[in-house]
């Protein structure tokens, strides 16, 4: 079972609670932690510019929009990839739910889980480990579902091609085996036919005279 097809047995809702819980994890812990250091700030310039006018508050109301912005886009993805590829064997609401997750994880386990555990961010470094994590999980998952539908959709056609050759040659082999027989029988009723012209032939004529 390849990797498109165990994501696609994962129910919808599993994979959707999953993205939706780490929003809802990352919001909450902003606005506690923002709440609770005054000199802490917040690092996305357009949650920040919304927060100074709105309030800390803001990132609650965020809670809803942002689960309904998740749902919406899930669903419009799996509906495009759906349109585009109809012989693709990726569940495309499972493989953009699994794509949100990969893209949000990263910054909730290692900026906000690591800061609960011990108390401060584990990892300074001069870039955003949580983003660079982030980034090279999605493509790597984007290339393997990628690379494995590409071979499904092979091996699926080449299936098919040898299907249509065996159907080609025991369909010959078939209207052989027809003509064989027609023509056995043909030569079947041509001898049954001589003899019995022979057996109802009268006898010569200076036989009959002897």
């Amino acid at each position: 079972m390849d990797i498109n097809q165990k994501t696609a047995k994962i129910p919808f809702w599993v994979l959707y609670g999953l993205a939706a819980g780490i929003s809802v994890f990352d919001l909450i812990f902003t606005y506690v932690f923002l709440s609770s250091n005054s000199a802490a700030h917040e690092g996305n310039p357009v949650h920040a510019y919304f927060a100074s006018i709105i309030g800390l508050r803001y990132f609650l109301f965020l809670i809803p929009i942002s689960l309904l912005a998740f749902y919406g886009i899930i669903k419009f993805a799996g509906w495009a990839i759906r349109r585009l590829d109809k012989r693709t064997e990726i569940n495309g609401e499972n493989f953009m739910a699994v794509i949100i997750i990969l893209l949000t994880f990263p910054n909730v386990l290692i900026n906000e889980i690591f800061t609960v555990l011990f108390g401060k961010q584990v990892l300074r470094l001069g870039f955003d480990p949580a983003l660079m994590l982030a980034v090279v999980l999605t493509l790597v998952y984007i290339t393997l579902a990628d690379v494995t539908d590409r071979k499904a959709k092979k091996k699926k056609k080449d299936n098919a091609t040898l299907c249509k050759d065996i159907t080609k040659t025991y369909s010959a082999r078939a209207m052989c085996d027809i003509g064989c027989f027609d023509y056995s029988i043909f030569a079947f009723s041509m001898i049954r036919f001589s003899y019995s012209a022979c057996v109802k032939m009268p006898f010569p004529l200076a036989a009959q005279q002897g």
